[in-house]
């Protein structure tokens, strides 16, 4: 019989980020080991690692379970659209991109607080402004480059040079850099200090308590200086797995790294990793069944995975994973009613987070008061405590406080199959939910590049969002009053 793992992931979090938060919502992940599991039954670790995704990390280690050599597929209907550190963003990115890159900390896949990688020790001074990093000794990169202070310093202003990654997030912190500045890099150089061939140090423009975090994320993740051409395949990490092949419609092809500096932390009987692409999750679901593919990644709908649950040849191991659906609120058009304040809290009373929840995940998610999941540090329920339930009578006064007795027209931007299947049945429910108090929404689908680079360019939004806070954007709309 053949016996499979895999895990379903249970958290939420979830948005509303530009103005007010809209909508909190769970997501899940299901990974299902297939024919890589079947060859034996005795434990190993992974090798599998992620630095932003901590479920991650323990899921696969206690999840692989061969003694002897196999090739390792896992099935993903998520696009990969990047591969190149500072630029990744989506799940499945950031779980290639952690098996190829590393960071300077990396987050604790129990507590979720972030602890030393590349570097061996970190301090901050007593002003919190200056985080100064002791680097680890004797590392390459898989090209066989020395990992040392000045490839991080290299690799890091590298992704300042590009406005559109999301590594802005630690460049924006240094000292002497404004906020979405083009010239980030440039002003950011000074602000990173090389004391030595291994000690770095990052000056801050005030104190930071997310700055560890930020750190932490995969795309901080420090590559070759030797590779650095974006237009060509050149991935080149730290990581236990060394890039070998990127065929953008089919599969990303990984193999062990045998230079890899913590054995602890790679599975020795891994030959390869792939990563398949599907069209949906029907498609990754039979290739899952047919032993074409070991884990299924994430993609599966609440019907799958009780359907996938009753299967007897496939165990289900539950987790996490702190992926979050977004309502972003494009105010920035002075004529907008999105504008205004009392339109914003409307719609805040007019969604339904527990029938969202239970439309678009079923059992597989968990409603969070937050944009942090449950059980995080600094989670609060101010949330939760400000619109306690879906109350469309005072949505519809205040809607008529703001001047819109009729409520207005606009229209909501999505991806519809960038984060799997959900993003569909989710703009589909608050467009429904927002008709209830006048307000008609048109919904427009759009593929996640075009729509990363619309939001960037000002349609629909005019504000600058990190590319993965970007499931779906209601649009300014100069409806009358």
């Amino acid at each position: 019989m053949r016996t499979s793992r895999g895990i379903s992931r249970t958290t939420g979090a979830a948005a509303g980020i530009i103005v007010v938060v809209l909508v909190v919502a769970a997501v899940y992940g299901f990974i299902n080991f297939g024919k890589a599991a079947s060859s034996t039954s005795s434990t190993s670790s992974s090798g599998i690692t992620s630095a932003t995704t901590s479920s991650v990390i323990g899921s696969l280690t206690s999840s692989t379970t061969s003694s002897k050599p196999f090739n390792l597929t896992l099935g993903t209907t998520e696009a990969v659209r990047w591969l190149d550190s500072s630029a990744m963003s989506n799940d499945v990115e950031l779980l290639i991109g952690s098996q190829i890159y590393e960071t300077l900390l990396r987050n604790n896949p129990v507590t979720g607080v972030p602890q030393p990688w590349l570097a061996q020790n970190y301090t901050v001074s007593p002003d919190g402004t200056v985080y100064t990093f002791n680097l680890r000794h004797g590392i390459t990169f898989t090209d066989g480059t020395p990992f040392n202070a000045q490839a991080v310093k290299f690799s890091l202003i590298r992704g300042f040079e590009d406005p559109n990654t999301i590594s802005y997030f630690l460049g924006n912190t240094l000292k002497g850099v404004t906020y979405g500045s083009p010239d980030l890099a440039a002003n950011a150089s000074a602000a990173i200090q090389i004391i030595d061939n291994y000690t770095i140090a990052f000056h801050l423009t005030s104190p930071n308590s997310a700055e560890p975090y930020i750190f932490a994320m995969a795309n901080t993740g420090i590559s070759s200086p030797a590779h650095y051409n974006r237009t060509l395949d050149q991935y080149v990490g730290t990581g236990p797995f060394k890039f070998v092949s990127w065929a953008r419609s089919s599969n990303v092809q990984l193999v062990p790294n045998p230079n890899y500096w913590n054995k602890a932390n790679q599975n020795p009987n891994i030959k390869s990793l792939t990563f398949d692409f599907f069209s949906s999750s029907t498609a990754e679901q039979a290739a899952l069944q047919t032993n074409q593919i070991d884990v299924g990644l994430w993609a599966f709908t609440p019907t799958q995975v009780n359907a996938l649950s009753q299967d007897s040849s496939l165990t289900l191991v539950k987790g996490e994973i702190n992926r979050f659906i977004s309502l972003l609120l494009n105010n920035d058009t002075a004529s907008s009613p999105l504008n205004n304040e009392l339109v914003r809290q409307a719609i805040a009373w007019s969604l339904n987070d527990s029938q969202i929840m239970s439309t678009v995940y079923g059992s597989t998610g968990t409603l969070s008061p937050t944009l942090m999941p449950p059980g995080y540090q600094y989670v609060t329920n101010a949330w939760s405590a400000a619109y306690p339930h879906q109350d469309i009578a005072k949505a519809k006064q205040l809607l008529a406080q703001a001047g819109y007795p009729n409520g207005f027209s606009t229209t909501l931007w999505y991806s519809p199959t960038q984060y799997g299947e959900s993003e569909t049945p989710f703009v589909t429910l608050v467009q429904q939910e927002l008709a209830q108090v006048g307000i008609t929404l048109t919904l427009n689908p759009v593929q996640i590049t075009a729509f990363i680079q619309a939001a960037r360019a000002g349609t629909p939004s005019r504000r600058r969002v990190p590319a993965n806070c970007l499931p779906c954007i209601l649009s300014s709309s100069n409806a009358p009053r």
